[in-house]
């Protein structure tokens, strides 16, 4: 392990993450909505708990976010991103903005506490069309980057993620940064799974493609989590000259 290695440690070594919870908690909605303004998120109110924003992965609808390689496959996640892909927006609801906002300044706390003793950079948006893969990595450094999770257990579908930013930025290692725990990998060591990795994130997006043609049927599925209809939802999106 090289020295500046030695320096990636837990998100609770660096930041006080309950504290960050407790102030954004405290935004107003109209105070949220400014902040993630500040990190290139455009969000617009649609309806009681709607908000569409557009960022980087957005603007190329017709490439593969690298972040759904590791979202729950449930049929409700698949026809969010279908219309996401439809549309060329991200969907939310108020508590999604919040945890959007938590992930980016723990991110951004890290990186200034990192960036004392290692050079690094947040936020780095990548995009490689032979691939077809678009996506934002949280910290790049040298030759590894770093994704931080805000979950306390090691999952498949993360390790998928941090391979797939580490093969397109051509960074031999990688760390997967949670509160409490670290792990490394590389590049060399994981072609398997770097393979099952991108067969997934094509997997996904098949299923996307296939209900984003028949997205129409499924008018009740978005109502549990956004409190809208698709139909209804549909409709305003194409009233704001989306699609």
């Amino acid at each position: 392990m090289r020295v500046s290695e030695t320096f990636v440690k837990p998100i609770s070594h660096y930041v006080n993450v309950s504290k960050i919870i407790e102030s954004i908690q405290k935004l107003s909605p109209e105070n949220l909505l400014m902040y993630l303004s500040n990190h290139d998120i455009l969000v617009w109110k649609v309806s009681t708990d709607l908000f569409i924003a557009f960022d980087h992965e957005s603007k190329h609808k017709n490439l593969y976010r690298v972040s759904a390689v590791s979202i729950p496959l449930n049929e409700e996640n698949l026809l969010k991103l279908s219309l996401e892909k439809i549309y060329g927006v991200k969907l939310y609801t108020e508590r999604d903005l919040r945890n959007i906002l938590r992930g980016l300044i723990i991110h951004k706390e890290y990186v200034h506490a990192l960036g004392f003793v290692i050079p690094c950079e947040s936020e780095v948006k990548v995009m490689d069309k032979n691939k077809r893969v678009v996506g934002s990595v949280d910290l790049a450094c040298g030759n590894f980057i770093i994704e931080i999770k805000s979950s306390f257990a090691l999952k498949q579908e993360h390790i998928y993620q941090l391979l797939i930013y580490m093969d397109v930025l051509n960074k031999p290692y990688g760390f997967l940064v949670y509160y409490d725990k670290i792990f490394k990998f590389s590049l060399d060591k994981e072609q398997d799974k770097l393979l099952e990795a991108y067969n997934r994130l094509r997997k996904i997006y098949d299923k996307v493609s296939s209900l984003a043609e028949n997205i129409s049927h499924y008018e009740n599925y978005i109502l549990k989590r956004f409190n809208i209809k698709i139909g209804e939802l549909m409709k305003k999106l194409d009233s704001l000259g989306l699609g």
